[in-house]
This record gives C-alpha cells, sequence and structure tokens, in this order.
C-alpha cells in the first residue's frame, strides 16, 4: 500500500500551495495547446468548443473554492 505518513508533517501552507500548483499546472497545460489540437475533427468550430476557456474557467472557479473555504 502507498504510505503518506511524511505528509503529516508537512505544513498546511505547503499542502495548499501543492494542491494550487497542480491545477496551475493543469491550466499551463491546457492553455499551451495548439489549436489544432483542441479542434481536431471539428469541421466548424465553436467558441464554446475550446477546451482552453473551460479549463481556465474551470480553474479558477476551484481555485477560488479551494481558497475560500481552506
Amino acid at each position: 500500500m502507498l504510505d503518506f505518513d511524511w505528509l503529516a508533517d508537512l505544513p498546511p501552507f505547503w499542502a495548499r500551495a501543492m494542491v494550487i500548483g497542480f491545477f496551475l499546472a493543469a491550466l499551463v497545460f491546457a492553455l499551451t495547446r495548439r489549436r489544432s489540437d483542441i479542434f481536431e475533427g471539428v469541421e466548424r468550430p465553436r467558441w464554446y468548443m475550446n477546451l482552453k476557456l473551460w479549463v481556465l474557467v474551470l480553474v479558477v472557479i476551484q481555485v477560488g473554492l479551494y481558497c475560500y473555504f481552506r
């Protein structure tokens, strides 16, 4: 099994920073994708089909909620 006992000694600030860092890494990954990768196979791309838009919205909401309810 996985042993995460070392996380018990981690200060809460660094735990929060790691979680927010993971969300921001996902955001950076999505924002660096080429347009051709996002709309591959779509004949007429629309604005609401853009992955970058939805990832940005969801990460902002998630990080906002995480910071509010910490």
